[in-house]
């Protein structure tokens, strides 16, 4: 059986590339925004890497652990020699490079011993400043300790049906993960879902994308970019998501990127009927919100002193009828996201 034409041209090209660091890291990065998904050409890049790592420079050394990351890999000898390689070139990295390389690590399990632990402890002066943006929302205030706003009319009608069609025609729906995020006690959450992600860059420029980020930095004024690709959920019946938080754990590899998850903006793109379940329920709180298309349920996740709340976990409620609930998770971090995300 002849080797794929990607395999067959790479083992052409790899072995006069060994010690042209600058094109090694040109390449990976290609296939990684392309997401290319020949695993024996991800193989071969990674027996190449690792022989030349000692010759690359420190933001090269980025570009081979965000590209080794995106695509999931996590061979020892690979990470092995690129943090021996970064040990001693790490602090010629600017803050993104670091927060980048030390997310790369962390996302294929590796511990980032160059940099210590990600803090899941938000800044007081991001927390703070949150906190009074929410509670100064025009809306319902269902509750003001911890705040959570219910704000009418964030979207249109047709604004929420191009989110669901952007998704729709990439074909980009996958079914979320069985285990999604943790309970306040830490346990695995259950999530019988779909979802999909508008981060690529063709995505982030439509304007129902564009809408509703721009919304949300003026809403909780934040910069747009500590706002986070917008997530579309879908519910068919019987779907639910089981009791979560949207904050991170110390072992949560995105909080290297942005610092914690400050506030959460559930976009509610349709209308569900009467007696149709799908409301998110904070059970500790005693809330219980029906979606409303166009509506915004908006909560901080942090206290005053950046410290996670365990008050607002929530759940979504099985869908009970023959129907789909769709909506938008928008969350905000309290430092600006690094430039690579809504890369292609």
């Amino acid at each position: 059986m002849r080797e794929p034409i990607l395999q067959r041209e790479l083992l052409s090209v790899l072995p006069d590339m060994q010690k042209d660091t600058e094109a090694l890291a040109a390449l990976i990065t290609t296939m990684a925004i392309a997401r290319l998904p020949h695993e024996p050409a991800w193989q071969k890049m990674a027996d190449t890497i690792a022989e030349a790592c000692s010759l690359a420079s420190a933001s090269q050394l980025v570009a081979f652990a965000w590209s080794f990351a995106t695509a999931g890999e996590p061979r020892q000898d690979l990470w092995q020699a690129l943090k021996s390689a970064m040990a001693s070139k790490h602090n010629e990295l600017s803050a993104d490079e670091r927060t980048t390389f030390a997310w790369s690590c962390a996302e294929v399990g590796h511990a980032t011993e160059l940099f210590g632990k990600a803090s899941e402890v938000a800044s007081a002066k991001a927390s703070t400043s949150m906190l009074e943006a929410i509670r100064k929302l025009d809306g319902e205030h269902l509750l003001d300790s911890p705040p959570i706003v219910l704000v009418p009319n964030v979207i249109t009608a047709q604004q929420s049906q191009e989110l669901i069609q952007i998704a729709d025609d990439a074909n980009i729906w996958w079914q979320s993960s069985r285990r999604g995020a943790r309970t306040a006690g830490g346990e695995d959450a259950l999530r019988t879902s779909s979802s999909a992600v508008l981060g690529a860059q063709r995505m982030t420029q439509q304007p129902a994308v564009k809408a509703v980020r721009a919304w949300t930095s003026k809403a909780l004024n934040v910069p747009e970019d500590t706002v986070e690709a917008l997530q579309l959920v879908r519910y068919r019946k019987g779907e639910q998501y089981s009791a979560h938080v949207d904050w991170g754990r110390k072992q949560d590899a995105s909080l290297w990127l942005g610092g914690q998850r400050t506030a959460t903006a559930l976009i509610y793109l349709n209308t569900l009927w009467e007696d149709c379940g799908g409301e998110t329920s904070f059970e500790r709180l005693g809330i219980k919100v029906s979606p409303h298309a166009g509506s915004a349920l908006v909560w901080s996740n942090v206290d005053r002193d950046g410290q996670p709340q365990d008050l607002v976990e929530h759940r979504a409620m099985p869908v009970l009828c023959e129907t789909e609930k769709y909506a938008v998770n928008v969350w905000v971090r309290e430092k600006s996201l690094p430039r690579f995300q809504g890369a292609e």
